[in-house]
């Protein structure tokens, strides 16, 4: 069977339509709920459809420890559903959306799954603040990154993506040794990625299977005439596994009280008190510093994992 999309409502996108996800790694539910479907002509973006096409607006609430809010929209451009503009699911990579499925559905058939209706390939755009703390505003881009459809049987679609490509751009140069300097880093994030949608249901799973990511920078010669630049291959850093896992769930927190442990942090807008001795790294391994109990510190806009008591978790600062 192929499946020609006529509408969002086969990706479960019907304005009202709510749908409750248990988090893993919050160990916490999140509640997605439409807020209203229409038609778009692409206005606020880079896209202009001289046929409107069907966005919908969504949010979602997070019943964590420390709950937060989203508004992220979805919409169907005749060819490829794109989701998660904007949402907390994909943090540094939400910015430009997903186009999550192809239609009609065809199994083995891959696409270019970086929507770029917001923000073109390969373009540098600000982060807004300065990610490696050395007083420059740094920048972000995205890279050509494939999807294939893995699996279509019945009203079930798995989707595999391997790997969306985000790569965080430092304009800081630092010192290195014999009259080198080290500039332009990269770091380039390898977001392995599988997701499923059941006809009008919508998404069951999002997970991010793992990161790997690598590092990519230039030396300059400082004793030449002009400098030299010497630009160095990726290098592998570091590998994140079982990083972001959303199940969807029939049980909800009307009908049973939702799993939130202990979580040894109280965060309030940028500053992070510390309810047990904690960790803090940056969101490529780095420690930022150890927090005591009791003491509170100011945080920079960003993502963060904090370690205490042998267990990891992650914080989005915004």
């Amino acid at each position: 069977m192929v499946l020609l999309l006529a509408d969002l409502g086969w990706g479960g996108y019907t304005p009202g339509a709510t749908r409750w996800y248990f988090v893993e790694q919050d160990e916490a539910y999140a509640q997605e709920t439409v807020l209203t479907v229409g038609p778009w002509d692409g206005t606020g973006s880079r896209c202009s459809f001289s046929t409107p096409v069907d966005r919908a607006d969504f949010y979602i609430h997070s019943f964590s420890y420390d709950p937060y809010t989203d508004t992220a929209y979805a919409y169907y451009d005749g060819t490829y559903l794109v989701d998660f503009v904007n949402a907390y699911h994909s943090f540094y990579f939400s910015e430009s959306g997903m186009r999550v499925l192809k239609f009609p559905l065809i199994v083995g058939d891959t696409w270019q799954t970086v929507d770029t209706c917001k923000y073109a390939l390969g373009v540098k755009r600000s982060l807004g603040y300065d990610e490696n703390w050395d007083g420059i505003e740094d920048s972000l881009y995205y890279d050509t990154s494939y999807a294939v459809l893995v699996h279509y049987s019945g009203d079930t679609a798995e989707v595999h993506i391997n790997p969306f490509k985000v790569i965080l751009y430092y304009t800081g140069v630092w010192s290195d040794t014999g009259g080198y300097l080290g500039c332009c880093t990269e770091y380039m994030y390898y977001h392995y990625i599988r997701l499923k949608y059941v006809g009008d249901l919508g998404m069951i799973l999002f997970s991010v299977d793992s990161i790997i990511f690598y590092i990519r920078y230039a030396l300059v010669d400082t004793t030449t005439v002009p400098w030299d630049t010497i630009p160095l291959p990726p290098m592998r850093y570091s590998t994140y596994t079982n990083f972001n896992v959303w199940t969807y769930t029939t049980t909800s927190v009307s009908e049973t009280r939702p799993r939130i442990t202990f979580t040894p942090y109280r965060l309030n807008g940028r500053r992070l008190t510390a309810l047990e001795d904690l960790a803090l790294y940056s969101y490529d391994g780095r420690l930022v510093g150890e927090v005591r109990k009791g003491s509170t510190v100011s945080l920079r806009p960003g993502l963060y994992f904090v370690r205490s008591r042998g267990r990891t978790g992650k914080i989005v600062v915004r």
